[in-house]
């Protein structure tokens, strides 16, 4: 394995940093907001005061909790990435548009799911604060989380669902970092687009996890080059992420 993979002039192609949060994405996020207020500001205008303060509790609560999980989430992977190095790039799950398609729906999806929550609730805002309203606060607390989540990925340029590869190891899910010691790159057999991530786990006892990814022909020849051992012997029982 090579010890500078930055010394290589392949890795100019395969350069892929994820960019930081900058202020064009707060302007994006006040734009967006000023666009839903001028939108809905005259449904609430026409809704009566319990009604409005029904509303204006369960948007306090999503802005509440899309701050806090966009802070916790944006700093928890600036930690985990801390003496990552370089992105070398990222897996895909069918074309690239279909991944772009994929990862748009689920985001504007669990977006719509926090209107509806709010929307919904309002149809019981003449009863009294009670069992409802606490239901639709737990429902906008879990969506909201969910929605900013998925938004993140925009801002770390991920797609939702893929593994990120760095130079100094590998993000099988995006707030966690597993250094290239306990990674092994091998091919897959008749699959040329497709490598397999050996990686070796030891939380009780020390096992071996397949993970199976796609990536490109380019990523691919790279890590094969650089994180394939040559004397690796496959296990009698492969085990996968979702075995226990």
């Amino acid at each position: 394995m090579s010890s500078d993979p930055l010394s290589e002039p392949e890795l100019e192609v395969l350069n892929d940093t994820a960019s930081q949060f900058h202020l064009i994405h707060m302007i994006g996020a006040i734009t967006a907001l000023a666009v839903l207020s001028a939108i809905f500001a005259p449904l609430i205008r026409a809704l009566d005061s319990e009604q409005a303060t029904t509303a204006l509790i369960l948007v306090g609560v999503q802005l509440a909790t899309a701050t806090g999980v966009f802070y916790f989430g944006s700093t928890w992977r600036r930690r985990a990435l801390q003496g990552a190095g370089t992105r070398l790039g990222q897996s895909f799950m069918g074309s690239p548009s279909r991944q772009y398609l994929v990862s748009t729906l689920l985001i504007v999806g669990a977006l719509t799911l926090c209107l509806f929550v709010v929307l919904s609730s309002l149809r019981n805002s003449k009863e009294s604060f009670q069992r409802e309203h606490l239901l639709a606060i737990y429902q906008s607390f879990i969506v909201t989380s969910l929605s900013v989540f998925l938004l993140l990925h925009l801002t770390w340029k991920r797609h939702v669902g893929v593994v990120e590869f760095f130079e100094h190891g590998v993000a099988l899910t995006p707030l966690k970092l597993t250094r290239w010691e306990s990674v092994d790159v091998q091919p897959q057999e008749n699959q040329e687009d497709t490598i397999q991530l050996i990686v070796t786990t030891s939380r009780k006892k020390t096992h071996l996890i397949t993970v199976l990814v796609r990536v490109s022909p380019e990523l691919r020849s790279y890590l094969l080059k650089h994180y394939s051992s040559a004397d690796y012997r496959p296990p009698l029982k492969k085990r996968t992420l979702f075995d226990r």
